[in-house]
This record gives C-alpha cells, structure tokens and sequence, in this order.
C-alpha cells in the first residue's frame, strides 16, 4: 500500500479508489463536489442572517457575504458582547485584489452596525496567514480561537469595533505644523476618522498609512510627495475626502481603485502622465479633480463612474476624451479649460445633465449642432478659442437659457 492509493470496499460501487489529488484531476470537479456535499451548511447559514451578493454585468455572482446584527454562536465562542458576525465573505478568484472583498466587508460592517451591532466579528483558519493579514489590515484583531467540529481545525477569531451613529468623528489636525515627516505615533492612531498632514514639506509616506482603516478623510495636500504607498488601497473606510493636490506625483497606484466608497479626490497640480485605469473602480466619486497636470488622455474606465457630478481638467494636454464619457449621466460640470481640444467631444453629446461646460483657451474651430441637444446646459464658456460660432447656433442656445461667453 502506497501513501497515494489506497482500495477499500464501500457501499454501492465493489470498490472505490482512495489517493492524492492529482494534477490531472479536474478542480472544477471537485469544487462541483464540495458544493454538494456543503450545500445543506451553507442554506442554513444563508437563512440565519442576511444573505448579499455580488452580481457582474452579464448578472453572474461573483461575491458574497452573509451577516447577522448578532452573534448566534455556541458557549465558550470568545465574540464580544454586542458583537454582529459575518461569514461565508467569498470572491471570483478572477476578481481577486479587485477590491470587491473589501466592498462586501464594508458593507456587512455598515449593515451590522445598522441592525445595532457594536463590534463586528468573523473566524478565519489559523493557517490561512494571508487572509488574517488582510482583515488586520482593515482594523480586526484576534479575541480568541476556536475548533469547530465540523472541520476539527483551529480557527481565528477577529473583532473590529463598529463605530456607533452618533459618535463624533476623531480627527487629527496637523495642517502646518512644519514636520517634514510624519511621526511613527500617527499610525498608531487607528482610531482616526480624519487625518490632516497638509503643508507639511512631506517628501514620503510610508505604508503604514494602510493601518489606519478607520479614516474616512485623508488630506496630503501641499507637501513635495513623488510617490503614495498602494496601502492607501486598503483605506477602504474612506468615504469623504482624498486629498492628494499640490505635489510632485507622477504616478498613482492601481490600489486606489478599492476606495469605492470614497466621494471626493483631488490629484490636482501634480505631475501626472495618466490616470490609471484602476481609478474606474472608484464607483462612489461624486467630484474628481485632476487639474494642472500634463495629461494627454483619460483612461476609458472613467466612463463607470456613473455617479460622477464635477470632472475638472484644466491645464492638460488633451486633445480628446474616450467615447466612454458619454456614460457619465450625473455629470453637471465639466472643466475643459487650457487644453488642446480642436472640437468638441462627440461623447459630450450623451450627457443629459450637463449645466456648466468650459473649455476656454482650446483650440476650437467649430461647434457642432448637437449642443441644442443637451437638455441642461446653462453655461457655455468658449472664450479664447480660434472658431467664431454662427449667430443661429448662438441665438437658440441663447434662447434655451444657455449663457454663452465668446
């Protein structure tokens, strides 16, 4: 008898083959299997709270999270009084570092303090160091462990206080305070929800920045950084303010792509090429701000930020916008000014709520018909501009309410 194969007689079939898994042997198979067999454990623990999901475009599931306001856990369970619990948090494989598992644990956070939970826990395998690292980073740490009969294998419990409604935010406000780097006791503040280091003459910040999970504004405006850390990605609370203007950045991480949540970015007077494609993922943005940079396109992911209100561009180098822009439908107010535009967008053209459109100091030789067709516009700014508008064009915008400065 080998270690790999093993024959024994079991009931049904005369003999069954017991060995390794092999690299022949098809995953999928097995993972069909496991779902079997688990069907009945996961039914139950979907109907004990509430069940989310994660659903793609073509409307697959691609995550998960269940949750409950309360902790329905045997005695001796080490769960904190007045603790939710999540569990069964999964994600595609293929969407892995998407940051989708961080917006399905924000969301069961939300949820359980919603149903007035005041800590959130989960359990995790003692051996499974990647995925205990990755709540640490958002603010969990260990009460205790566990051994649960039906995998007969320890596992970790975590807690993370749930901040209540009315608690008032924690800010800490070193605006000007002539540091020139940031002391090693700031990131231990992990109970910060704001965090001012503006003006500081900051040249680096280190990725320590990540531990501070809690934060829903960060400003690091007006310093001389040339690079952020990719743990500003793991700031998944971040859902105010991300200030990032005034330095002397070339370049942004792709980890910023998980902030979904956040509202409000400024990467402004920087020293972009690009926006990276990541910044598409930032679903919740209301206003972006990339002015005075030295960008010469716009990355077409921007088109999925369907709740996206302000987009200021000025003093870039484009000389053109993706056709994805039309799929920005909020958008009211757009800032074109001291680029290099010889016409106007075509994808301007599908954007029903647009009130305010400057694009001064282009290169402009004419303006296309289809402006009467935008049903909010209130303000076209054409100043310092080659093209001379026909008087027809002007007088029905006019006519419209449209305020047109030539």
């Amino acid at each position: 008898m080998t270690a790999d194969a093993v024959v024994t007689p079991v009931p049904g079939p005369s003999s069954t083959t017991l060995r390794r898994f092999q690299e022949t042997d098809s995953v999928e198979e097995l993972t069909s299997l496991l779902r079997r067999a688990h069907a009945g454990h996961t039914a139950a623990g979907r109907d004990k709270g509430e069940c989310w999901v994660a659903v793609d475009q073509a409307g697959g599931l691609v995550g998960t999270v269940t949750l409950s306001g309360s902790c329905d856990v045997p005695e001796g369970y080490p769960a904190p009084e007045g603790a939710g619990s999540l569990w069964w948090l999964a994600v595609d494989p293929a969407l892995r570092g998407s940051g989708l598992g961080a917006r399905l644990l924000a969301l069961a956070e939300d949820r359980m303090a919603a149903l007035g939970a005041r800590q959130a826990v989960i359990d995790t395998s003692a051996s499974a160091q990647d995925l205990l690292s990755w709540y640490r980073r958002r603010g969990y740490g260990p009460v205790g462990s566990w051994r649960w009969s039906a995998t007969d294998s320890d596992s970790v419990v975590l807690a993370k206080p749930l901040r209540a409604e009315a608690e008032p935010p924690r800010v800490l406000n070193l605006w000007r305070h002539q540091l020139g780097e940031v002391p090693e006791s700031v990131w231990e503040r992990t109970d910060l929800d704001v965090l001012i280091l503006a003006d500081n003459d900051l040249t680096h910040v280190p990725p320590e920045i990540g531990r501070l999970s809690r934060l829903t504004t960060l400003d690091l405006g007006h310093n001389r950084l040339t690079s952020v850390p990719d743990t500003l990605g793991d700031l998944t609370g971040l859902s105010g303010f991300l200030y990032l203007h005034d330095n002397r950045l070339t370049t942004l991480p792709d980890a910023l792509g998980g902030l979904t949540r956040l509202r409000y970015l400024n990467v402004g007077e920087n020293a972009l090429t690009r926006l990276p494609d990541a910044v598409g993922g930032m679903t919740g943005l209301i206003e972006l701000r990339a002015q005075h940079n030295r960008l010469t396109a716009l990355p077409d992911t921007l088109g999925g930020l369907s709740r996206l209100r302000e987009l200021w561009l000025r003093g870039n180098q484009l000389d053109s916008l993706p056709p994805s822009l039309a799929g920005l439908h909020d958008l009211r107010h757009l800032d074109l000014r001291e680029n290099a535009l010889t016409e106007l967008p075509p994808a301007l053209a599908e954007l029903p709520r647009l009130r305010h459109l400057d694009v001064r100091s282009n290169r402009l030789t004419r303006l296309p018909g289809w402006l009467l067709s935008l049903p909010a516009l209130e303000k076209l700014d054409l100043r310092w501009n080659p093209c001379v508008p026909a008087p027809a064009l002007l007088a029905e915008l006019e006519t419209r309410g449209c305020v047109v400065l030539v």
